[in-house]
This record gives structure tokens, sequence and C-alpha cells, in this order.
């Protein structure tokens, strides 16, 4: 097939003529052969045809005779039919086929120069028996003469050389017509097929230069539907692609203006990651040329430490494993300095999946890093400012307070003396002008935890009624003395046992009660509480409080919630107060999961709303904890050790636990108690202080433990004491081999519950469920020395108070001269610490936080001008607390 292919003209006109010509010649073969053959076998049966009625004819003729015997005159008929075209021999026989008279054809002399005798006659008897084998040279004929009398046959033979001349002339003649008729009709064609082969031909040139048409046509008139709608089809393409060449040559004149106006670098690389393009932003970036770029390797730009972590970011983009790459690196700019810059890249492939490169943008963000690292210089600045900021409010809140606890101090003792009506005025005057200025002093230290988001939220069980009666109870007298009716109402369906942070709850709610009392000069405060929504464990709970006071006019009910915001600015005036109240309240609500909100109309009182998410307490299990914590007492008085060697602390901690009704026996050092408990084994318990002189707490812990364990002796509890109150320490002493933590100041209540804890589980490790660590970091509101505090914690003993009181007087030259000698960071620290345990039995807060800031300073290394900075706060600290405690004990002793 394709050796035919190959024999085939390579034009399609010319195989088109071809194609033409070889079916019309077929077709007119075909119709010459048939004719032709027709033709001849019509004329070979006429002349058959002829030739049996000739025969027929003469034997007719023939039989008179040959019944007769007239043998001449069958010479006479036979000689007379020998003239017949194309009769070759005539024979007249017997019945038994012996010849009786014959003559050959004029024309045949042949046939009779071979005389016959007799024929081979037919088998049987026929009206005319044809023999047609050999047709190729005549056809005979057998004629029966005399019917039944059977007289004898008569046999003729005639040659169809006639039939064969004549179809050969009919051949020849179709042959000439027929290649006439191919040459006209070829010819035809080719004329025919001109105009449209030309047309095509023109279509054909004008497609392969389609792309540099330029948007030209080609005429469609070519006679032929098919190429006319091929040449419109190509004329349409034409313009088409003009005009998208047209928008394709703007398109990328606009991209090339667009990508060589971009700030950001637009590169592409080939398969070694050489740069293949870069847009003019390479060189307003890297200060090189083009030319300087372009086919150079990407990595000659990059650091050398850099060049790895390159390499290896892009490995994955190039074996597919990621699609996109977005990445910061370092590069070099041809004045040698180092800038930074974000590179996107992507993958470029061809239609199989083969690589070909990288392409993507670069952007230098060396001005923004420097920006961002602006931006958290001035954050890290912000927040060291709101540090100092606080730190200057607690400062300043202690050297306000050192003062005011004097001017208040005394002006209660004056209170106390002889005054006539005049001066008992002028003191009470002051004394309120005084518990103002604490409130102010303490709404602002409130506002600065919150805005610094120091607030602490607390998740303990509380009694929802007990604190809400208490508060109300806490202004019920101020109420009466304005002829107020207070009230409280709590809903039915609320637990009275919730979890959350009470005394946060009870800082809203106290502010927006005294406010209502406030504002109110007649009429009704009341408190309702009613539930929201409520789940299994959460409870959401909607709290009330209205009065029938002056009210807030409508278009100040948005602000007045906003810092140092007042509805009226003669409220300041007439009531006091810093505006800072309310937002307090919606700081502290947020953080209790709910919103604050007002109903108020001016003159006609108002509603403050606020909620608050509580979880719900399981009270079966909380009634269980507080008796393990709170009631449950060891069911046999305790044998305990008492390891601690400040004076002040032992008394305090002997008396507590003498209260309990336990058995108390000290220690002044680790070293002391592990050589007491060496000979005595009769303690059930030992209270350890951790910093001690001659051996510290944890090591004498560690000791008792390895030695108890190389005696087989059972594990003996052991709870640290001890001002150091964060998770490490806790962790510190669990470490150890401690079985409990208390902080200090120590709490009889909490004192209590972790001996009940530990030797509840005595044969346990340690845990970290440690007694609350109270937050000493801050100065407290209150006077330096905290008597109803210090009341409460040793069981109103006054005896025992003034009894402490005198012991820390009385060491008190030793902690100040203890402090005043320190040399060196380590003395430092532990002057600061022995005073901080010292002082936190008198709920001095001040004192504790000024000796705690002093430690931790100590212990980070400080300047020297540092540490005598807080060493000096300290000692005011401590001289007014002892200035207090004086005044206690004069007093005392004046009673």
């Amino acid at each position: 097939m394709s050796r035919l292919r190959a024999l085939l003209p390579r034009t399609l006109q010319l195989q088109l003529i071809l194609i033409f010509t070889l079916l019309f010649a077929s077709f007119t073969l075909g119709c010459i052969l048939y004719t032709t053959h027709d033709q001849y076998v019509m004329l070979e049966r006429t002349l058959i045809a002829q030739a049996n009625s000739l025969s027929r004819g003469l034997a007719a003729s023939s039989e008179q005779a040959l019944a007769t015997g007239e043998v001449w005159q069958l010479q006479t008929i036979l000689k007379q039919a020998s003239h017949y075209p194309g009769l070759e021999h005539i024979d007249l026989t017997d019945p038994d086929g012996i010849i009786l008279s014959s003559q050959s054809s004029p024309n045949n002399p042949g046939a009779a120069a071979k005389p016959r005798l007799r024929l081979q006659i037919p088998a049987q008897r026929s009206e005319s028996i044809q023999h047609e084998e050999g047709r190729r040279h005549g056809i005979d004929i057998w004629i029966p003469i005399g019917g039944e009398s059977n007289l004898g046959w008569l046999h003729t033979r005639f040659s169809l050389s006639v039939a064969d001349e004549a179809r050969e002339h009919l051949y020849e003649d179709s042959l000439w017509i027929g290649l006439s008729a191919l040459i006209l009709a070829s010819g035809a064609f080719v004329l025919l097929l001109r105009r449209p082969m030309q047309q095509l031909k023109a279509a054909t040139g004008f497609a392969a230069t389609l792309d540099e048409a330029r948007g030209a046509v080609v005429n469609a008139d070519s006679g032929v539907d098919d190429i006319d709608r091929l040449l419109e089809t190509l004329n349409r393409a034409s313009t088409r692609l003009f005009e998208q060449q047209q928008e394709l040559r703007r398109s990328e004149k606009q991209f090339r203006n667009v990508v060589e106006g971009l700030s950001e670098l637009v590169f592409e690389t080939d398969t070694d990651l050489n740069w293949t393009y870069l847009n003019p932003a390479w060189t307003e970036i890297t200060c090189y040329s083009l030319s300087e770029g372009l086919g150079h390797p990407v990595l000659d730009f990059i650091p050398a430490d850099e060049k790895p972590r390159i390499s290896a970011c892009f490995k994955p983009l190039r074996e597919g494993h990621i699609t996109t790459l977005r990445d910061q690196f370092r590069y070099l700019a041809k004045d040698g300095s180092e800038r930074t810059m974000e590179v996107f890249a992507r993958a470029r492939r061809d239609e199989l999946g083969n690589f070909l490169g990288y392409s993507g943008s670069i952007t230098d963000i060396s001005d923004r890093k420097a920006v961002e690292l602006a931006i958290l210089s001035a954050k890290e600045a912000a927040e060291n400012a709101n540090q100092a900021k606080s730190d200057f409010l607690a400062n300043m809140s202690h050297e306000i307070r050192t003062p005011m606890n004097a001017v208040i101090g005394m002006t209660q003792l004056m209170l106390d003396t002889e005054l006539d009506a005049q001066q008992r005025e002028f003191m009470e005057l002051i004394q309120n002008s005084a518990d103002s200025l604490l409130s102010i002093i303490d709404d602002v230290l409130d506002f600065s935890k919150v805005e610094s988001g120091h607030m602490q939220f607390e998740h303990t069980p509380f009694s929802l009624r007990e604190y809400v009666d208490s508060t109300v109870a806490t202004l019920r007298q101020r109420a009466n003395s304005q002829g107020l009716q207070l009230s409280s109402t709590v809903a039915e369906d609320i637990p009275d046992t919730l979890r959350g942070d009470p005394h946060r709850l009870r800082q809203v709610l106290l502010n927006l009660l005294s406010n209502a009392v406030k504002f109110t000069a007649q009429g009704s405060v009341a408190v309702s509480v009613s539930i929201e929504s409520h789940s299994e464990t959460q409870i959401q709970l909607r709290f009330a409080v209205s009065d029938t006071g002056i009210g807030i006019p409508a278009d100040k009910a948005d602000y007045i919630f906003d810092s140092f915001f007042q509805a009226d600015s003669s409220t300041t005036r007439r009531y006091g107060g810093t505006g800072l109240g309310l937002a307090i309240c919606k700081r502290l609500v947020s953080g209790m999961g709910g919103r604050i909100w007002v109903d108020s109309q001016a003159g006609q009182g108002s509603t403050f709303f606020f909620t608050a998410q509580l979880g719900i307490e399981d009270v079966l299990s909380t009634h269980l904890d507080v008796l393990d914590l709170g009631d449950a007492k060891p069911e046999q008085h305790l044998n305990l050790l008492l390891t601690e060697d400040n004076p002040v602390n032992r008394t305090v901690a002997t008396h507590m636990l003498e209260s309990l009704g336990h058995r108390v026996s000290c220690a002044h050092n680790g070293l002391e108690c592990v050589e007491r408990l060496r000979g005595e084994h009769h303690f059930d318990a030992v209270l350890m202080d951790l910093q001690m002189p001659l051996m510290d707490g944890l090591t004498a812990c560690r000791t008792l433990r390895e030695e108890a364990r190389r005696a087989g002796r059972a594990r003996l509890p052991v709870i640290a004491m001890t001002a150091h109150a964060t998770q490490a320490d806790q962790e510190r002493c669990i470490a150890a081999g401690m079985d409990g933590f208390i902080t200090k100041p120590v709490l009889r209540d909490a004192l209590r519950a972790e001996l009940t804890r530990v030797l509840g589980h005595s044969t346990a490790t340690a845990t970290t469920h440690m007694t609350p660590i109270p937050d000493t970091t801050a100065p407290d509101a209150g006077p330096a020395f905290d008597r109803a505090w210090m009341l409460e914690q040793i069981g109103q003993d006054e005896e025992l108070m003034h009894e402490v009181i005198g012991i820390f007087l009385g060491s008190y030259e030793e902690l100040e001269g203890q402090l005043t000698r320190a040399s060196n960071a380590q003395a430092l620290r532990e002057a600061a610490h022995a005073i901080k345990g010292a002082v936190s039995n008198f709920g001095a807060h001040a004192a504790v936080a000024a000796a705690l800031q002093l430690e931790l300073a100590a212990k980070g290394g400080s300047q020297p001008a540092d540490a005598l900075e807080l060493s000096q706060q300290l000692l005011a600290e401590m001289g007014q607390l002892k200035l207090e405690l004086e005044l206690e004990q004069s007093q005392a002793a004046s009673r």
C-alpha cells in the first residue's frame, strides 16, 4: 500500500484527475465489454435460427425426392443451398447414417477433399437436433426426414466466423468510441475542476501563511459550496487570528509594562537554577544590571551560609512534593550589603510534567523587617512603660497610704478623746476625706490591674445567697441612715453552691449597690438574681440592681461605662468618685463571661443589669470537700516537729497548732531537725521551713528520706512552710520528697486542711494540689499592721497577738541589722527572706511585697544602686510596721 501510495501524484488535482480517469475508463470498458458480448450473442442466436430454418426447409424439400428416389433432384437442391452464407457442408443420409448425397460450400473447398461415406447420427429422433461442440468452428444441425416413416437425416454444418468477425469489429469500434469519450470527459473534468482547484490551491497557500496574513482574506467564489465554506472559514480564522494577535500584542505590552513597572522582582530560571528572565526591578533591588544577572546562577547572589537552606527549600518544589514555595532568604546586593527577600516560587513544567525550571516573584522586605523590629521594640517599650505605670501606681499608692494610714489612725485616736462639737466635726470631715481618698486609690489600682491584664479570676465553690446577703448587709447601715429600704431576692431555682470568683462578683455587686445608695435620696434599692440560661455544668445568671434615685439621661447611658466618665460633671463635686467604678465593673463582668448594661431615665431611677457565667457545683462533692478540708480533724492529737528559725513565725505556728489540739516540739534549723529525728521516732509529721541557717529545709528533707530508706523506716510526712510561693517552689519541694506545701503567712484553716490531707494520704507521694498562694506581690489598701486579719488567723487570741508582737519588736534590731550589714547578694537575699517571713504574720502586705522585690532582685543579681533603693524601701516599710505595732502595744498596756 505504501508503494502504491508512493506512485500517486502529490497534488490533489492530479489525484482527482487520475481517479476520475480510472473510474471512467473502468466504467467505459465495462460498458464496451458488456455491449459487445450482448450484440455477439444476439448475432449468434440469429445465425443459428437462420441455420435451423434453412435446414428444416432443405429437409422438407428433400423428403419427396428421397421418397421417390430421385437422387439427381437431391443433388440439385443441395447444390443450390450450398451457396447460403456460412454454410460449410450439407449431407443427406439414410436412417443408418450412410451418406446418400453430400454437397460442400464453394467457400469451403477443403471439405470436398475429405470424402465421407457414413456419419454418426443422433441417438434419438426429434424435429431438430443441434450440436454445439466446437462452437468456435461451427454448429452441426440434424433434421430427421420422413417423420414416422424414417426416410433418413439431413445434416448441415454452419460456420460462426461471421459472428466472430462482427464481434471483433464491435470491440474495435467500442474501444475507439470509449477512448474518445474518456478523452472528452477528462478534458471536461479538468475544465470543471480548474477554478475550484485554483481556489483550493489559493486556500492552501493562504492557510500556510495564515499567521502572517494580518487579517487578509481570499475570494470565496469557486463554484463549489464546500470549497467556498472552507475559504470563508479561513477568512474568518484569519480575521479572528489577527484580532487575537492584536489583543495578544496589547496584552503582552500591558503585561510587560506592568511587570517592568513592578517594584517586585519577577523571575524565571532554568533547571539548573540560572536566571533566564528578570524584570527591571532586579536592578533596583540588587543594584546589578540585567546583563550581570541573566544566565548566572541564583546562588551566586546568596550568602554562603544561606545556600544550603535555599537548595533544601527548592528541592521539594522540584520533586513535586509541594506546588508553591513562600519563604524568606538573605541575599547580597552589589554594594555588599546583606538584605532580606521574600520569595514566592512555582515549578515550571511542560505538558508531560517534565521540570523546566522555576518562576515567581521576589520582594525586598528589608525595610519591612526593620519596621517590624521597630514595632517590636516599641511594643516592648510600651509594655515596659505600662509596667512602669503599674509600678508607679503601686509605689505611689504605697507612698500615699503610708501617711494616710497615719492620718486615719491618728484621726481615729483623736475621735476617741474628749472633743468639743466643732473639733469633732472637723475630725469627722478629715476622716471622711481620708476614706474617700483611699477609695479613689483603690479604684485607680483596680483599673490599672484590669488595663494591664493582671486581674486574675478564681474558680472556687461559694454560696451565692451568702455572698449576696453579706454584700447587702455591708451597705444596710448606710442605707438605713439615709432612710432607704434595701432588699435582695435570689430566685429559688438557682443552686446555692456555684463555682466561680465570688470576690470579683461581690466587687461588681458592691460597686453597683454603693452607687445606687449614693445617688438615691429617698425610696428603695433592690437586688434581684435570676437565671438567664443554663446547662448541666454551666449557669448564666442575671443580676439587677434597681434604685429610685436621680437616674441617668438617655444620651449618657452609652458612655457611663467608659473610663473617667460621669453622666454629670457636677456629680464629682457633689458625690465624689473617679468615674472608674463602672469601667472596672464592665471589665470584671467581661472576665466572668457576661455583659453589663443600664435601663434608666433621668429623675426616675435606674436599673443596672449584668450577667455572669458560673459553674454548677455538685452539692454532695462540695459538702464532702468542706468536711475533708475544713471541719475534719485528726482522730487523735498529733506529735509535730516544727522546724523554723524565725522566732515570730515559730511562736505563731506553735500557738496555731496547739489551738488545733496538737503537741508541738521545735527545731531551729534543718540540721537540728535531722539530729532530733535520728534519736526520736514518735513524731507524726514535720513542718519544715525552707530557708534556714546550717541546713535548709530541702536538704534536710532529702537527708531524712535517704536515712529512712537506708534504715528501712516508714515514710514520715513532711510539710513545707515557706514564703516562696511560686509553682516552681512547689515543684522543688515535691522533688525533695515533701508531702505538702503551705505558704506564709500561715493561715490556720489552710494549716488544718493540709495536715488533714497529708496525714490522710501519708503513704502516698506528694501532690501538686497545694494550699492556694495569696497574692503578696502588690501593696494592699490597708495599714501596715492588719490587726483584724491577724486576730482572725490566731483565733482572736489577743494575748498571743501581743506576745508575737513583742517577739518581733525584740528581734527588730537584729532583722534590721542583718539587712543593713548585707554585703553581697546572698546575704541580702537571706535577710529579705527572713524579714518577709516575720512581717507576713501581721498582714503587712506592703512590707511583704517590698521584701519579696528585694529578694527577687538579689537573686537576679541587681545593681548595687537598685538593691540599695529596695533596701531603703523595705526599711521604711519595716519602720512603719514597727510604729504601728508599738502603738498597738501601748494601747494594750493602757487598757
